[in-house]
């Protein structure tokens, strides 16, 4: 069953605030193989379901992408930060550490620090996607905000199944 989102992005761009704001239980595992923290938390979705939102680690994204995810992600929400230096290279660069995992998935992509960095608007992260085949919501987030990161998961759901609602 797929029941999990997998959040990635490079380091400080939100990832853990994002599932901590969203999540009914937010939980931390240590992995010693790896020496690093896995995030994890739960969404409660109703009815007995629960969804799994899982971050990934900023460094080698593309190790950490177990059978488990590719066969239980439901998508990946990709958060970015407007005022690094090149976010449109790391958009790119995550986009293809994620390639066969969009392809049968769905992605939804949140920017952080929109304000901070006016040379980049979100039309511009547009373009840059329209260069593949790829057609995902982009929004601008505030990672600390319920609302926002809400319709973040909303939109990466209604891609799946329209009508889905959180």
């Amino acid at each position: 069953m797929k029941d999990h989102i997998i959040f990635s992005g490079p380091e400080k761009s939100g990832k853990t605030t994002a599932i901590q704001t969203i999540s009914d239980v937010f939980l931390l595992k240590t992995d010693s193989t790896y020496s690093t923290d896995f995030k994890y938390g739960v969404l409660d979705v109703g009815n007995e379901e629960k969804i799994y939102l899982s971050e990934v680690p900023s460094k080698a994204p593309e190790n950490f992408m177990g059978d488990h995810l590719n066969k239980r992600g439901l998508g990946l929400i990709l958060l970015l930060d407007n005022s690094r230096t090149s976010p449109l290279r790391d958009m790119s660069y995550y986009l293809n550490c994620f390639a066969d995992f969009t392809i049968s998935t769905s992605l939804a992509i949140g920017i952080i620090n929109m304000g901070e960095n006016n040379k980049l608007s979100i039309n511009d992260y547009h373009q840059a996607i329209d260069a593949g085949n790829l057609k995902p919501a982009i929004f601008s987030i505030d990672a600390r905000e319920k609302k926002d990161v809400s319709i973040l998961v909303s939109s990466l759901l209604y891609s799946l199944e329209p009508g889905a609602k959180l």
